[in-house]
């Protein structure tokens, strides 16, 4: 996962350090991320798990008892009752939690940088929220989004995705294109043809390529045995296939993350599983 880069060194060096606070929840009905309504994340089934936990923690400042740094995982369970769908799932958002949490140090830093209690309380986060989906019977996805404050002149923003077998192992490229060589120019086709439309470059993470030129093939999807989300956060739903670009990932922060759906039978045209959906 894309950890905000304002906090991931700090994160880093802040985990050994004892919870001050954690509280752990279990909501019903779930709450899921909000998301473009007209693409495939907003139009596709979202009660593939009838249960969201959330996970918060805050990290205090010794020497300024009211600034604390807040860290808020919300993750879905329930696709499979337990077995390693939620398992693999759980597993990420515990990875969230460590990485966020234990930010007494960085509350101090700050603190000392800035002698103001008052401007600190509650301006730092970390919030991870997510959206699930139940593709097939036999295959599952989780869009998860990182925004984040830790300074500078705004916050970051960071997606990830799981896309997994009902064994609970990540679906890979070479799962979707079994005939990767024939079937990832034809993908990428896609990708630079849409992305093209009201901008003169392709995105940044696939080379940010001038628009109408012939653009290689960027190394994200060369062939290779990767998960779904080293295409660009690619995420499965019932629908077909959503691209995730991060602001920074797209073209710039201000113009914000881009989305791209691709139909499953378009997909499949290209060469993609039938079997996935």
């Amino acid at each position: 996962m894309r950890f905000p880069a304002s906090s991931a060194p700090r994160a880093a060096a802040a985990l050994s350090i004892a919870l001050a606070a954690a509280l752990w929840t279990a909501e019903l009905p779930a709450q899921w991320l909000e998301v473009e309504a007209q693409s495939f994340l907003g139009r596709a089934d979202r009660s593939g798990a009838p249960l969201a936990v959330k996970a918060e923690a805050l990290s205090y400042s010794k020497s300024c008892p009211k600034a604390f740094f807040r860290t808020t995982v919300v993750y879905p369970q329930g696709f499979d009752d337990g077995g390693p769908v939620d398992r693999a799932v759980k597993a990420k958002a515990d990875q969230y939690y460590r990485e966020g949490s234990g930010q007494e140090s960085f509350m101090e830093d700050e603190y000392e940088m800035r002698q103001d209690c008052g401007n600190l309380e509650d301006t730092y986060y970390i919030n991870v929220q997510s959206s699930p989906y139940r593709v097939s019977p036999y295959t599952f996805s989780v869009l998860f989004v990182n925004e984040g404050y830790a300074g500078g002149a705004h916050g970051g923003i960071a997606t990830a995705t799981m896309n997994l077998f009902a064994d609970g192992r990540e679906i890979a490229v070479s799962d979707l294109f079994m005939n990767q060589a024939r079937s990832l120019p034809l993908f990428w086709e896609r990708i630079a043809r849409d992305s093209c439309v009201g901008h003169d470059t392709v995105p940044y993470l696939y080379g940010g390529g001038q628009c109408g030129t012939s653009l290689p093939l960027p190394d994200p999807l060369k062939p290779g045995g990767e998960t779904l989300d080293s295409l660009g956060g690619a995420v499965l739903t019932p629908l077909g296939l959503t691209i995730n670009l991060d602001p920074y990932m797209a073209w710039s922060f201000g113009e914000g993350p881009f989305t791209l759906d691709i139909p499953k039978n378009d997909l499949i045209a290209m060469g993609a599983s039938p079997g996935l959906w």
